[in-house]
């Protein structure tokens, strides 16, 4: 059957980017939904468990509790938008036996494998795995810093970096490469930034931010003027139609496509302002995220009568 068909080909011992299982397994994926107990079993015991057993790996427990935690919270993990793997120490064989679990990941946004130990021969694995277009077609983030990598799987990842233009940033920050090759791969990760929308940009920008997800900083921090820089573009006719038009005074384009199409306001990094001094006006108030505007609110508001409608 096709459940046999999966798993037969997650169990091979050679891992083909392009093979049909590969596609199969991304079709598979996109699902739009699952039984988060009965889709995380499967995923823990026929694909990465079949598969450390296989090669022969003894499974990570770290692994083994993140999809653990998943079937006791109702979560499905093809669900999860960020992961983060760091200092799970697997190693080349923990990685290699990882992969096809990792191809799940229909909703995956970050991927953060730092601190593991990882080197070349498992990273050439895992760009060819990427180089599908049909595998993780949502990731905007992979983060392989703090790993051995040396300089000779450079020309991998600037060949996944172009043949996937969607991949926004790649962390390489502390792997041992050359410095040239580092500074190529910084490049070309900007060059696929700065191509990018600006949406999918503070996408990426959000999910850096957040502890743990991102250690690469000093892409992080080359990445900010691109950002501001397609933040401040003029917008299309048909980008200035979907604009909100009852945003407050003053939060700029930014702010309202951001609450128009990602249920946010973005807010820029605020510069510090001297203290007032007595008798000067109070500065206006900046404008933030919903859930702070909602509670200034809330607070000049007079109390609302406590009874509820008949």
């Amino acid at each position: 059957g096709r459940r046999d068909g999966v798993f037969a080909g997650v169990g091979g011992k050679e891992i083909q980017a392009s093979s049909a299982v590969e596609r199969l397994l991304a079709r598979k994926n996109k699902a739009d939904s699952c039984e988060p107990k009965n889709h995380t079993n499967f995923l823990r015991l026929q694909v990465y468990s079949a598969r450390c057993e296989e090669l022969e790996v003894k499974e990570n427990s770290a692994v083994v509790k993140l999809l653990e935690r998943c079937l006791n919270k109702q979560v499905c993990y093809c669900s999860l938008s960020d992961l983060s793997f760091s200092n799970f120490m697997m190693g080349d064989r923990g990685l290699i036996a990882l992969l096809p679990l990792l191809t799940f990941g229909r909703k995956l946004k970050c991927l953060n494998l730092t601190n593991n130990n990882l080197r070349s021969h498992s990273v050439r694995q895992l760009c060819a795995i990427l180089g599908d277009a049909l595998v993780l077609t949502t990731l905007m983030l992979l983060d392989l810093s703090n790993n051995p990598l040396g300089y000779c799987c450079t020309d991998e990842l600037i060949n996944l970096l172009t043949v996937r233009p969607s991949l926004l940033m790649l962390g390489t920050q502390n792997t041992q490469l050359r410095p040239g090759c580092r500074e190529k791969l910084m490049k070309k990760s900007m060059a696929n930034f700065g191509a990018a929308d600006w949406v999918p940009m503070d996408q990426a920008v959000r999910y850096s931010e957040r502890k743990g997800n991102f250690t690469d900083l000093d892409l992080r921090i080359r990445c900010d003027p691109l950002l501001e820089a397609a933040m401040n573009r003029p917008s299309s006719p048909g980008e200035r139609r979907r604009m909100s038009t009852d945003s407050p005074p003053g939060t700029g384009r930014s702010s309202r496509v951001g609450s128009a199409r990602l249920g946010v306001t973005w807010s820029p990094r605020a510069s510090p302002s001297p203290p007032p001094t007595r008798g000067s006006p109070s500065p206006p108030p900046q404008w933030g995220t919903v859930a702070e505007q909602l509670e200034e609110e809330e607070k000049e508001e007079p109390p609302a009568d406590s009874s509820t409608p008949g």
